[in-house]
């Protein structure tokens, strides 16, 4: 009677000590920092034509959008901060208007743009964070020039995210972005000729999934 009493009494101290142990050795895992995360992101983007022409009898344009996908790398710098890059690609329509002192023809425009995003990240909560982008914009589509012409260069833009974890290596998240493209702009073709720059005010919102290792 006695042995089973002691054996009672030894289970119930051991038990609990052994879950305890297994919950600290699994938050323990859990909270191992891993420095490397690939990034996959997906959304919708809205833009407005921010400068399109620059005389009086300018060209007019309407604010469209389109779809965004693309996926990036960011290396932990500090318990708080990463630094990454990556590349993306938006698809993105637009209505046009000729010259305001001849008839007024509307076409709609499409425009392809790679940007490759260089940026930091910094942690501001658990699940909330900052990022600062510079980004190198490519429209890599050839539209009426009449109407459109293409436009590369450098712009920035600034998004702010949150960022939930799955479990060990897996993040979900959404990210609201905006900003300006082509700030400096500049020709990768001697056929551009640029006679109706424009930049694109971009603003935009993206699911994103992360796997960190």
């Amino acid at each position: 009677m006695r042995i089973t009493k002691l054996c009672t009494i030894v289970g119930l101290i051991v038990a609990p000590a052994v879950a305890l142990a297994q919950s600290s050795a699994e938050g323990y895992d859990l909270e191992i920092q891993q420095d490397n995360m690939i990034e996959l992101n997906g959304g919708h983007m809205l833009n407005t034509v921010f400068r399109f022409g620059s005389s009086a009898d300018k060209r007019t344009a309407k604010p469209g959008g389109g779809a965004t996908f693309g996926i990036a790398y960011s290396r932990r710098l500090t318990t708080a901060v990463w630094l990454g890059g990556g590349v993306s690609f938006a698809n993105i329509y637009n209505t046009y208007q000729s010259y305001a002192s001849g008839p007024t023809v509307e076409r709609v425009c499409e425009s392809q743009m790679w940007s490759i995003p260089l940026f930091a990240r910094f942690d501001v909560l658990k699940w909330l964070y900052l990022k600062p982008m510079v980004v190198f914009d490519i429209q890599g589509n050839n539209p009426d020039g009449r109407f459109l012409s293409n436009q590369t260069g450098v712009g920035l833009q600034a998004a702010l995210g949150f960022d939930f974890a799955l479990g060990k290596h897996w993040h979900i998240g959404l990210e609201t972005r905006a900003g300006l493209t082509s700030l400096g702009a500049f020709r990768i073709r001697k056929a551009d000729t640029y006679t109706s720059h424009q930049r694109f005010a971009l603003f935009g919102e993206t699911i994103n999934l992360a796997f960190r290792f």
